[in-house]
C-alpha cells in the first residue's frame, strides 16, 4: 500500500494494475509537474534548506558573466531593440536578475528590454515575481517601489561597471556605449517531433506581468508559443536536465525500453514476479530497485555525481510471464540507503518483453552505443528555440550537466542534497538525467550553428572570473565575506565547473562573422578538441592575471 497522502504513488500503482508497466517518460513527467503532487509545483526547492543549489545561488560572478555574454552578442548583432530576454526554467529568478543588473550598467535597461520567462509553477512564478519587480510586504502584496533581494553571496563593488571588463570582446562592445516547458504527451512523442519552422503563433495570452526594479516589462509565460516572435537571447540554465526521458537499453541486439512496475505479484498479463512481495535486492536476486548511488553521500544536484554506469548499476528485471530476472550490465557490492529505505519503495524497474515505439524510432540513427536517454521533450524545444534564432535572430546559451554521447544511464533523484532512489517517494525529490548535448545537436537544422560544449569552469575562466574575483576581493575586505567569495568561486570552476557543460547556438549566416569574432567563453582551444584563434583580448587578460599572481607572490615573500 502507499504511504498515506503520496497521491502519485497511488495513481501510479492504479494505472499500471490496469495497463502495465509505464515508461519512465511518463513517471518522470507526473512525479515533476503533476498538478497535485508534482515536485516542482509547490515549494521552493533551491538553495541549503531545499533538495540542491544552483550555480546562481553560489556566486553573482556566475551571473555577472553571463550578463557580460549577453550583452556582447547582442552588440555584436547590431543592438536591436527591444532586446527580448527568454529563460527557460527560471528558478528563483537568480540568474536573470543578476543579467538585468549588468545590463544596466552598460546602458540597457527600461523599454530596451524586454524579459520572458517560461516557468510552468505557479509558486516560482511568483517567487521570480518577488525577485524581480519588488519585495513582499509580508502580507503576499507587492510594492513596486520596495528594493530586490539578493542571494546571500552577492557582494557590494564600488565599481560594478568592472564586470565589463570579463569579456574577450568586451572592450570593442563598451567603446560603443554612449548612451514550458513544452509538454508532449507519449503519443505525440512517438511520431514526428519537426515543427512549422515558418511561423510562431500565440498560443493564449501570457499568465503574469509586471515591471522589472530596473523598469523593464517582464512577462510570464507556461509555453515557449506565447512569447512574441522577435530578436531574442535566450538562456536555458538547468532546464533540459529535468526534461522526460525514455531508456533504452541494447539486449540481444536489440534495443528494448526501461519500464516502471508495481513491486510484488500482481497477476495480470505476465507482468510482475510471483516470487516476492516486497523490493529489497540482493546480489541473486534483484528485482530492479536498486539504484546508481548511495544515499547516505551528500551531494548537490549541480556536483559532478557518478551515474550508475560508474558505480553500482540496476538490475533490470525482464518484463515477461516467467520470474526470471536479467543482469543487463556488470554491477559492484555498493547499495543505494538503508533497508528501511528499500523496504519503503513499491515500484521497480524492468525491461519491456519486446520492442516499444520509443525504442524503435529514437534508435534508428544510433550506433556503438548499447544504452541511450531520449527526451523527445528536449528535442521539440530545441527545434522550435532554433526556428526562432533562424527566422528572427539572436543566439542560445545552454548551461547544463551533460555528455556528449558517453553515458546511458544517468536518471537519477536528489532530495535533502542527497542522491536517492528514483523511485522512491514519487513528488518528494528532484528528478534529473545528464543532458546528451549529442543529440540536441542532432535535432538542430542546418540553418543554425553551435559551440561547445565545454566545461563550465573552462567558459568561465574565458570570461575573465579571475579578474572579477581580484575585484571584489579587493573591494570588500571582509575576511568571512572574502572567504565566501573564494568559496563560489572555487565550486563554480573545480566542482560545477567540470560535470556543467555550456553550449552556444546562432544562425548560421552568423558563421562568417563568428569566426572573425568569436564567442567569449568558446575562443580559445576547446575541451573536447577543435581549435579556434585566440584574441587579442583574451592574451591581454591572461597577461593582467599573470602579473597580478607575480605581484602577490613577491609581497608573500617580503
Amino acid at each position: 500500500q502507499p504511504p498515506e497522502g503520496n497521491v502519485l504513488l497511488k495513481q501510479f500503482q492504479d494505472q499500471i494494475r490496469m495497463t502495465g508497466p509505464i515508461t519512465i517518460h511518463q513517471y518522470m513527467k507526473a512525479v515533476l509537474t503533476h498538478p497535485m503532487g508534482g515536485y516542482y509545483m509547490h515549494g521552493d526547492k533551491v538553495g541549503e534548506k531545499g533538495d540542491f543549489i544552483t550555480s546562481p545561488e553560489i556566486s553573482q560572478m556566475f551571473g555577472e558573466l553571463l550578463g557580460v555574454w549577453v550583452y556582447s552578442e547582442w552588440r555584436k548583432m547590431g543592438s536591436e531593440k527591444p532586446l527580448q530576454l527568454i529563460e527557460l526554467g527560471p528558478g528563483r529568478g537568480t540568474l536573470v536578475r543578476d543579467i538585468l543588473r549588468v545590463l544596466q550598467q552598460f546602458g540597457v535597461s527600461g523599454d530596451a528590454i524586454h524579459v520572458h520567462l517560461v516557468e510552468i509553477s505557479p509558486f516560482y512564478r511568483n517567487m521570480q515575481k518577488t525577485t524581480l519587480c519588488a519585495e513582499s510586504d509580508g502580507n503576499g502584496k507587492n510594492n513596486r517601489n520596495g528594493s530586490t533581494k539578493t542571494n546571500t553571496n552577492n557582494v557590494s563593488d564600488s565599481n560594478t561597471n568592472d564586470t565589463t571588463k570579463s569579456s574577450s570582446n568586451i572592450k570593442k562592445s563598451k567603446s560603443n556605449v554612449n548612451k514550458d516547458r513544452t509538454g508532449v504527451d507519449d503519443a505525440a512523442a512517438y511520431g514526428d517531433v519537426r515543427i512549422n519552422m515558418n511561423m510562431f503563433p500565440d498560443d493564449g495570452t501570457p499568465i503574469l506581468s509586471g515591471t522589472t526594479t530596473w523598469n523593464s516589462p517582464v512577462t510570464w509565460h507556461d509555453q515557449l508559443n506565447t512569447v512574441p516572435s522577435g530578436f531574442s537571447m535566450f538562456l536555458a540554465h538547468e532546464f533540459f536536465d529535468v526534461m522526460p526521458i525514455h531508456q533504452l537499453v541494447k539486449k540481444d541486439g536489440e534495443w528494448r525500453e526501461v519500464l516502471v512496475d508495481i513491486c510484488g505479484d500482481i497477476g495480470y498479463g505476465g507482468y510482475g514476479d510471483t516470487r516476492s512481495q516486497r523490493v529489497i535486492p540482493t546480489e541473486e536476486e534483484d528485482l530492479g530497485a536498486s539504484s546508481s548511488q548511495k544515499s547516505d553521500a551528500s551531494v548537490n544536484k549541480d556536483d559532478d555525481v557518478k551515474s550508475s554506469n560508474e558505480t553500482d548499476r540496476r538490475k533490470i528485471t525482464t518484463s515477461s510471464a516467467d520470474t526470471s530476472t536479467g543482469n543487463l550490465s556488470s554491477g559492484n557490492d555498493g547499495e543505494m540507503g538503508s533497508s528501511k529505505e528499500k523496504d519503503d519503495i513499491l515500484l521497480r524497474y524492468v525491461l519491456s518483453k519486446n520492442q516499444t515505439p520509443a525504442s524503435i524510432l529514437y534508435t534508428k540513427d544510433i550506433e556503438g552505443r548499447d544504452s541511450l536517454e531520449y527526451s523527445p521533450e528536449s528535442m521539440l524545444m530545441m527545434q522550435q528555440l532554433c526556428a526562432r534564432i533562424e527566422t528572427t535572430g539572436g543566439a542560445l546559451l545552454m548551461v547544463d550537466y551533460g555528455h556528449d554521447g558517453t553515458k546511458g544511464d544517468t536518471f537519477r533523484a536528489y532530495r535533502q542534497h542527497r542522491q536517492q532512489h528514483p523511485l522512491s517517494g514519487p513528488g518528494t525529490a528532484d528528478l534529473t538525467a545528464d543532458v546528451d548535448f549529442s543529440l540536441l545537436k542532432k535535432a538542430m537544422p542546418e540553418s543554425v550553428t553551435s559551440y561547445g560544449p565545454v566545461s563550465q569552469g573552462f567558459f568561465l575562466k574565458n570570461m575573465g572570473i579571475e579578474l572579477r574575483l581580484m575585484r571584489l576581493l579587493q573591494n570588500n575586505r571582509d575576511h568571512k565575506q572574502q572567504k565566501s567569495i573564494v568559496s563560489g568561486y572555487t565550486r563554480l570552476i573545480q566542482d560545477l565547473g567540470v560535470s556543467f557543460k555550456m553550449m552556444a547556438v546562432y544562425p548560421s549566416v552568423m558563421r562568417t562573422l563568428l569566426q572573425k569574432f568569436p564567442p567569449p567563453g568558446f575562443f580559445r582551444k576547446l575541451d573536447e578538441g577543435w581549435e579556434m584563434e585566440e584574441s587579442k583580448d583574451a592574451q591581454d587578460v591572461k597577461k593582467k592575471i599573470w602579473l597580478h599572481r607575480k605581484t602577490v607572490d613577491e609581497e608573500n615573500k617580503e
